[in-house]
């Protein structure tokens, strides 16, 4: 804010107008900020908003000191720039620090890469920013319906929808098209299983007179040829819940992947003809193509995701509570009282995002717009949040991260789990085994 040359000329201790005291900040001589035509000082009042309030209120000030806090609150401004828009209540982790990234379309896909240096998002198109940068890159212009980073954050999978059928795509991180194949529903969420590897849920509705069918389809893509269906959900819906449901139903109708890449979570719906239709949370094991009902919730909820190693999932019932589900053993290990709607969980389970709230270590820290919508980084450290179609990014999230298993071990694990899917072991003999191998 430059400080007006022609001050020397008043006396310090004048009284002067607001609206001058103003007009010397924004570097105008035209003595009214109502002046017909004059949009350049107005478009400075726009960007210093508290100055303007400070200065009517205390009009009667001398001027030096109406300047000087007028530069006072400008400092202020600047340390806190980029983030007007977002509305807090409480104070961020010590050490984190959050960044206005930027407009986006609102209930838009995002996805942090594994490290959190770049986030797809879209805003009128496809696009890509560097975290910290400040800039974005143009993929496509087209807008996708759901987006997934390659583990490597070298690819990006996009899937684009229309009314009657989509095209799902692989892009380089440049925004060059490396694959594309026409997918005949709408999908609603991706995840790579490997680094060649694509999976994407895909949900078909045949509309009918008696009401409309539901076809939840696990599709696997290697980016050559027809995807590969892994598993198909059919489901009848009356008409009136296809009327009060449908938009909602796009949303919740998603996956989440282990971070062992072996089982996935997703949301299947039921609407029985005498009852409130409801959400069934699946636990699906990908090497044995067997699926486990481990929750009903509400069609408000934001489904689950896994917790930690993957042993653990935190469910959102979607109308009073949250829970942490050891989902083979049955048991409730923590209850949140806040309906989850929102859910993201970071990869140490030290911080949660549970509808606008941000939680360290079980405690709350922070509370945004329940609207919010999270996503933590694969290797911790970063939030990425949409709120009210701006994108921001939180960053110094310290934790400590799951121990990485070595290939054997892995594989071990995997198969146990496997095993326990198909109903070969019980529960008991795979928490012995899983611990003797994790040992």
């Amino acid at each position: 804010m430059p400080v007006p040359n022609d001050q020397s000329l008043i006396p310090s201790n004048t009284l002067i107008p607001c609206s001058d005291c103003l007009l010397d900040q924004a570097g105008s001589k035209s003595g009214s900020v109502e002046q017909a035509g004059d949009w350049s000082n107005r478009d400075s009042l726009r960007k210093n908003p508290k100055p303007i309030s400070m200065a009517r209120e205390y009009s009667c000030m001398p001027r030096m000191l109406v300047l000087n806090l007028c530069f006072a609150l400008f400092l202020l401004g600047t340390v806190t720039g980029g983030c007007a828009h977002l509305k807090m209540n409480g104070v961020l982790p010590p050490g984190a620090t959050v960044a206005d990234i930027g407009r986006c379309d609102v209930h838009a896909p995002f996805d942090l890469d594994a490290k959190g240096e770049k986030i797809a998002f879209a805003d009128g198109g496809l696009k890509v920013n560097m975290v910290g940068t400040g800039r974005s890159r143009l993929i496509s212009p087209d807008l996708p319906c759901a987006l997934a980073w390659s583990p490597d954050g070298r690819r990006i999978a996009a899937a684009f929808c229309r009314d009657s059928a989509g095209s799902l795509r692989i892009y380089g991180v440049e925004g060059d098209l490396l694959a594309e194949v026409r997918t005949p529903g709408r999908i609603s969420g991706l995840a790579w299983r490997s680094m060649t590897e694509i999976l994407a849920f895909d949900v078909r509705i045949t509309q009918f007179s008696f009401g409309a069918n539901l076809a939840e389809i696990i599709l696997q893509w290697d980016g050559t040829g027809e995807p590969k269906v892994l598993a198909s959900i059919d489901s009848t819906l009356r008409p009136s819940t296809m009327k009060h449901w449908k938009d909602v139903l796009v949303r919740s109708l998603t996956l989440k992947l282990s971070p062992q890449r072996d089982e996935i979570l997703y949301a299947s719906v039921k609407d029985p003809p005498a009852f409130t239709p409801y959400l069934r949370i699946v636990l699906h094991n990908l090497e044995s193509g067997k699926g486990r009902e481990i929750a009903k919730v509400s069609l408000d909820s934001g489904g689950g995701v896994f917790w930690g190693t993957g042993d653990a999932v935190l469910l959102g019932d979607g109308e009073s509570g949250s829970q942490v589900l050891d989902p083979w053993g049955d048991r409730v290990l923590r209850t949140i009282p806040t309906p989850g709607r929102e859910i993201a969980v970071s990869s140490g389970g030290r911080y949660l995002m549970l509808d606008g709230t941000l939680y360290r270590e079980g405690a709350r820290t922070v509370s945004f717009p329940e609207i919010c919508k999270g996503l933590f980084s694969n290797t911790g450290g970063r939030l990425a949040m949409e709120c009210d179609s701006r994108l921001y990014i939180i960053s110094g999230l310290e934790e400590d991260l799951p121990a990485q298993l070595e290939s054997g071990e892995n594989a071990r694990l995997k198969e146990l789990k496997k095993w326990l899917s198909e109903g070969l072991i019980t529960f008991q003999d795979y928490r012995r085994s899983g611990k003797r191998t994790a040992q």
